[in-house]
């Protein structure tokens, strides 16, 4: 059976609020797991995982990525994930809501520009070849996590996270700087009404009509800003979401279809063999054939 990514794509981090942050250490968390290996799942907030030190691999969206010294993998909201572990590792991991980003003061359009958490795609891990600042700054965002409340205790670990995000950037490889959202300022805007309609609308005309901009100047603005048309970034989105649940629950392809906003199954086997060569019921079986 599939692990049941539905069950845990809420939020959930216990008692803490939607604009938290916390941060553990990978020890920690491997201990209290009793060194047992995660299933693939999912998360309503973003994830930083540094691992220092450890042998092992993380599983980002069907991409699997060996574990490095001093790796830094980013997770978005929605993405699929799991940790394998061969040993106790080494490391922390950071994990923060969306609405802290707000409620600190960095802002929404921060995450954006520094273009780490991707909500799909490929999510490989930068390396840090020099991590004495890094771990510094580190040490700064886990006392203003400790720290003892007072007024302005988010601002502060607000301020911090921004300081270890853009530390890390520095890091990035320069693919994953060309794509400038405030040299674009629509981008972004497209990229987070494909995310909530994906599953409503697949046309490129009502994105376009929802920001008040012609099919064409749409299609002219995500192709100078990221090199593809605006209806093949909503393929990728539906294909994406498409193969998260065909490998990590046990829907139906008619349920996977209708939760994807194809009316006619039949439309959504197309669609899906046009893109992979494959139908979804080929896919899913050769997947789990393979395992």
């Amino acid at each position: 059976m599939a692990s049941d990514i539905h069950k845990t794509s809420e939020f959930r981090v216990g008692d803490l609020e939607r604009s938290f942050i916390k941060i553990e250490r990978m020890e920690e968390i491997f201990e209290k797991a009793k060194g047992h290996n995660d299933h693939p799942h999912r998360h309503a907030y973003n994830t930083v995982v540094w691992v220092r030190r450890g042998e092992g691999s993380h599983i980002i969206d069907f991409n699997e990525y060996e574990f490095q010294e001093d790796a830094i993998f980013f997770v978005g909201p929605g993405q699929v994930h799991q940790g394998k572990h061969h040993s106790k590792p080494e490391g922390w991991v950071i994990t923060f809501h969306n609405d802290f980003v707000v409620h600190s003061g960095l802002g929404r359009s921060f995450l954006l520009n520094v273009n780490l958490f991707r909500q799909y795609s490929e999510s490989p891990p930068i390396i840090i070849e020099d991590p004495k600042r890094l771990i510094r700054i580190m040490d700064l965002l886990n006392e203003e996590f400790n720290e003892d409340d007072f007024e302005y205790k988010s601002e502060a670990q607000g301020a911090a996270l921004k300081l270890f995000l853009l530390e890390c950037v520095k890091f990035c490889d320069p693919e994953n700087k060309k794509e400038s959202v405030s040299d674009s300022p629509h981008l972004a805007d497209f990229k987070n009404l494909v995310n909530e309609n994906f599953s409503k609308t697949h046309k490129v005309g009502d994105y376009a009509d929802m920001l008040s901009l012609t099919a064409k100047r749409l299609n002219e603005i995500v192709k100078n800003a990221i090199g593809i048309t605006a209806k093949d970034y909503i393929i990728d989105r539906i294909m994406i979401e498409a193969k998260r649940l065909l490998l990590y629950t046990d829907d139906s392809v008619k349920m996977t279809a209708l939760s994807l906003g194809f009316s006619n199954p039949l439309h959504f086997n197309t669609f899906f063999k046009n893109q992979i060569s494959q139908t979804p019921l080929q896919y899913r079986t050769n997947y789990r054939k393979n395992r």
